[in-house]
């Protein structure tokens, strides 16, 4: 494995997939000691809150059924240079899940998939 620069250090967030947000939030608030947020405009995100700043943001998803192609667990990878993190996974044997996309609320992320197939998204950071 190559090393890696400081410069390629990355905001990470948790994503869970959901039939009930609020069943998951409660629980996954309780086993991580962190706490239930905003539910989002759309009613789609429900976040939940760390304890200390410095800890990964955790969200739940509202879906409409459990995909049995895709994992419920999936990391948000945020960057404030987009394309080159996405050619740069590329490189390293990710794949491209569809185009970008973009949300209600704005926002702007690719999703991809790792070198095993699992999901995960990378997101433009707000500036």
């Amino acid at each position: 494995m190559g090393s890696m620069e400081n410069n390629s250090l990355c905001r990470v967030e948790i994503g869970i997939d959901a039939l009930d947000i609020y069943k998951m939030a409660f629980f996954w608030s309780k086993a991580l000691g962190y706490q239930i947020g905003d539910l989002d405009g759309d009613g789609i995100y429900l976040d939940l809150v760390p304890p200390m700043p410095a800890m990964p943001v955790v969200f739940v998803q509202k879906v409409s059924e459990k995909s049995k192609e895709k994992n419920s667990f999936h990391i948000d990878i945020y960057t404030n240079n987009f394309e080159e993190k996405i050619r740069e996974l590329s490189e390293m044997g990710a794949g491209l899940k569809g185009g970008p996309q973009t949300g209600a609320e704005g926002g702007l992320w690719q999703i991809m998939t790792d070198v095993e197939g699992n999901e995960f998204c990378v997101c433009l950071e707000n500036q």
